[in-house]
């Protein structure tokens, strides 16, 4: 299982209405939870069709997959260790780790979250600023 969570900093609050800041988060987390569909890895696709809908939680929301491999798909296996012990045709060997050679040293390196908070908060505060 992997699980990302999108925490909202408890200071946030003291300068925008809850309602509002939540609305940004679930913004953000759906967005990166877009990009980390499209960045996974592919064979037959289940790894993809595996991520779950964005939930609200306490302090924020998140997503993930309890597919049994994808945290081998994110972090690699140990060299020698189960699934995949040696380098093999759609494997790759990496800093003493066996990755899938769609995802050298883990997929979610993939995604620029940076810029995904930036544009959306540039967007909201557009919105606030014509209230």
């Amino acid at each position: 299982m992997l699980n990302i969570k999108i925490n909202i900093p408890k200071k946030t609050f003291r300068f925008f209405k809850e309602s509002d800041i939540y609305d940004i988060m679930q913004q953000i987390t759906n967005e990166i939870r877009a990009k980390v569909i499209e960045v996974t890895p592919r064979d037959k696709g289940a790894a993809a069709g595996s991520w779950t809908p964005v939930a609200k939680e306490e302090g924020g929301y998140s997503f993930g997959s309890d597919l049994p491999y994808i945290r081998v798909l994110q972090y690699g296996s140990e060299k020698g260790a189960k699934p995949w012990p040696s380098r093999g045709p759609k494997t790759v060997e990496d800093r003493g780790r066996i990755y899938s050679s769609q995802a050298v040293g883990g997929f979610m390196q993939k995604i620029k979250t940076i810029s995904i908070l930036g544009r959306i908060f540039k967007v909201r505060l557009r919105e606030w600023s014509k209230k």
